[in-house]
């Protein structure tokens, strides 16, 4: 009676009289298996009391904690134990078994690169957006040069818009390219192209290098001319792209089959160009691992001549691990001395490197004024006699790019027995050391100017 009143619901039940009847029944426990087999019931059940816990969201949920004696505490134990099987079989065929061997296959490539890790002094890093990483990216001008596609090939009406920021490998002699490009399948594959007279051949695929399946890309060849890096993400890829060598074969004519260079340059996530400028002994390699959507990190590291790879044991594993993760570039920098060479090295490659996406009549550069100052436009000069010099500087360095080219041309000529070369070669070095002196004078006076007018002591 009164306005206090409890409602009850019997699922599959409404008729009145019938839930009476329920009620009027003892009430008992089963704890069952799916196939309806009972495991426990409320006879093995010595206690039951209210509880409150809290769920992963620390929300308060009533709870019942029910204590067993022994027969029954063995039996729920054993069907605990039968329900994580059935749970770990579940997730198993749900994601099926070639998912899972693949994970596991990943993890023993990370595993064996893990064992072969290479000690790599690191002496610097930045971050920057992934489609402007180019114009941070400094090589010196024996060593070719990175550019997009669609500043090597403006005219391509036909050409994607991924096609366009394509990175294409250009030679010295700016007779070479190599760069990626879809084959019927859809995956970019290596192509190369030559120049004869003012024309670029069509493009040849790199077939010897397309055995693996994904996608290839960022192309690099050392000045040999025989040993190419690239990014692929093949069957023996860690996890996205990962950094490929591989040389050339003159007698074959083909490239030999490509090796992953392991950890600390490549990772689970994406590791893509990888170049070493020779002419500055300065390498770098780009990454977005530990990055968000979009942008990348700028590795710059001396490269050395042979691989010095860690020692695993129980007292550095830890040390080990870190630096295949490249947890801390500091923890590399071992050696001051040589760290000291390498930053200076790296601070003059600053110092007038060109902008690859600076429009025809501009002029893109970037120029290292001091600690923590750098200029990326001419404009950005306070000093009106700096921005002057440094107009000057840029022409000289042209002219110093286009001698060399010239110059290693004529040497090769001269090494395949071309001797009427021999006096023009003389001329080209005198005149390249007149202009190493008139570039570092300029560079001088430049600094000097802009910090006097910065007031830098």
């Amino acid at each position: 009676e009164g306005s206090d009143r409890i409602n009850i619901e019997i699922p599959g039940v409404s008729d009145a009289n019938a839930i009476l009847e329920e009620l009027g029944k003892p009430g008992s426990l089963e704890f069952q298996l799916e196939d309806g087999t009972v495991v426990v019931d409320g006879s093995q059940v010595i206690s039951a009391e209210a509880g409150v816990q809290q769920d992963e969201l620390k929300n308060n949920e009533n709870v019942v904690q029910l204590s067993f004696d022994s027969e029954g505490a063995a039996a729920f134990a054993e069907a605990t134990e039968k329900l994580q099987a059935y749970i770990e079989k579940a997730n198993k065929d749900e994601l099926g078994t070639d998912t899972l061997d693949y994970y596991a296959e990943k993890c023993r490539i990370g595993e064996n690169m893990l064992q072969a890790t290479e000690k790599v002094t690191f002496i610097d890093s930045f971050v920057v957006n992934k489609n402007e990483f180019l114009q941070s990216f400094h090589v010196g001008t024996s060593c070719g040069s990175i550019n997009f596609y669609e500043n090597i090939f403006p005219t391509d009406q036909k050409a994607s818009d991924d096609l366009k920021r394509t990175t294409i490998y250009l030679n010295e002699f700016q007779d070479n390219l190599i760069y990626s490009y879809p084959d019927k399948n859809g995956y970019n594959r290596l192509v190369t192209r030559n120049k004869v007279g003012d024309n670029w051949s069509k493009s040849s695929t790199l077939e010897e290098l397309s055995d693996q399946n994904g996608n290839q890309g960022y192309p690099y060849l050392l000045s040999d001319g025989t040993t190419l890096y690239y990014a692929s993400e093949g069957e023996n890829s860690l996890g996205g792209y990962d950094i490929y060598l591989t040389r050339y074969n003159t007698e074959t004519k083909k490239y030999l089959k490509p090796e992953n260079i392991g950890m600390p340059f490549n990772s689970p996530a994406n590791d893509y160009l990888y170049a070493i400028d020779e002419e500055n002994n300065l390498g770098w390699f780009v990454s977005d691992r530990y990055q968000p959507e979009g942008k990348v990190c700028i590795y710059v590291f001396i490269p050395t001549s042979s691989r010095d790879i860690y020692i695993i044991n129980e007292d550095n594993v830890e040390q080990v691990i870190d630096a295949a993760r490249l947890k801390s570039i500091k923890q590399t920098q071992k050696n001051t001395s040589q760290l000291s060479d390498a930053r200076t090295k790296l601070q003059q490659m600053m110092l007038t490197s060109k902008d690859i996406d600076a429009p025809n009549n501009q002029i893109g550069i970037k120029f290292y004024v001091a600690n923590g100052i750098t200029y990326s436009d001419i404009n950005q000069f306070k000093s009106y006699k700096a921005k002057e010099i440094a107009s000057q500087l840029i022409q000289l360095e042209d002219q110093r790019s286009q001698l060399i080219i010239s110059l290693r041309k004529n040497r090769l000529e001269y090494g395949r027995g071309n001797t009427s070369v021999q006096t023009e070669i003389l001329k080209q070095e005198k005149s390249l050391e007149q202009l190493d002196v008139a570039i570092q004078t300029l560079e001088n006076n430049i600094r000097k100017e802009e910090q006097t007018q910065l007031k830098i002591n």
